[in-house]
């Protein structure tokens, strides 16, 4: 009666063979930057400040929501969550609370490519985006949507 208290397949004489699990890399978020006056997206992880862009847009404030002050609550391999504001000129700030989920690997790079931004605590003032899934330009072969 030893194989019973072992399991099924000790009894049997098979060696149970377990596959090593590996925890997936925390994706990234392309945060809109403006370096030397081109405008651009750079690779974030847990960012304090990012400009949320929205993919398949030119880059410019009116496809982009500025979040300053994130404080993320967390930050796993499928979805992120956090808390900022939104820093509008003229109109000061406003509370938002921020989720980010649909991760893709794209480019050697696995990224985050949706976003929603609920502003204050209503949960009808709430702005869905996808997000871009790299970075534009030649270091990718795609044009910045994630296609080879």
């Amino acid at each position: 009666m030893v194989g019973a208290a072992l399991g099924p397949c000790a009894a049997l004489g098979l060696g149970a063979t377990v596959a090593p699990v590996f925890p997936q890399p925390k994706p990234q978020v392309i945060c809109a930057v403006d370096r030397r006056g081109e405008e651009t997206g750079a690779y974030r992880r847990r960012p304090r400040e990012c400009d949320f862009h929205k993919s398949f847009y030119p880059f410019g404030p009116a496809y982009a929501v500025p979040v300053g002050g994130i404080r993320w609550l967390h930050w796993g391999s499928r979805a992120a969550h956090g808390e900022g504001h939104v820093r509008t000129p003229g109109a000061g700030e406003r509370r938002v609370a921020v989720r980010l989920g649909g991760p893709v690997e794209v480019c050697g790079h696995r990224v985050f490519t949706l976003a929603r931004i609920r502003f204050g605590n209503r949960a009808r003032a709430t702005r869905s985006l996808h997000l871009d899934r790299q970075i534009r330009g030649p270091r990718c072969h795609g044009f910045g949507h994630g296609r080879p």
